[in-house]
């Protein structure tokens, strides 16, 4: 616990400044600038890709850097990129099927639609 300023003792190992103002104020507001922070998604390890089963509704694991594998209900699992274009839109490419490409795979070709993204192709 350490004294910032005139406010009270705040413990050191809340997880985030969220927990924070709240220790300090009482509660976080619902439009707090803290709660806008994005999450990072956590990197797929290759047993959660296999055993990701269907749903009733089609869903999606994020790896990060724009990758995430997408599941539907029939069971079929696929690689999807998301990409911004230097004209400022977004794209969505799928990149290939589970299990014909791995984790690895779809890492490595994620890199090069990104590139081929930045090169405006």
């Amino acid at each position: 616990m350490r004294q910032i300023g005139l406010y009270p003792r705040i413990p050191t190992e809340s997880p985030c400044f969220g927990h924070k103002f709240e220790y300090i104020f009482g509660s976080v507001p619902k439009r707090s600038r803290f709660a806008a922070i994005p999450r990072l998604a956590d990197p797929l390890s290759a047993l959660a890709v296999e055993r990701a089963k269907p749903k009733a509704d089609e869903y999606s694991l994020a790896d990060g850097n724009g990758l995430s594998l997408k599941v539907s209900p029939n069971g079929a699992k696929s690689w999807s990129v998301r990409y911004r274009l230097l004209s400022g839109g977004r794209r969505n490419v799928v990149i290939g099927h589970y299990p014909t490409a791995g984790l690895a795979e779809a890492r490595e070709k994620t890199k090069g639609v990104h590139q081929a993204a930045r090169a405006g192709q």
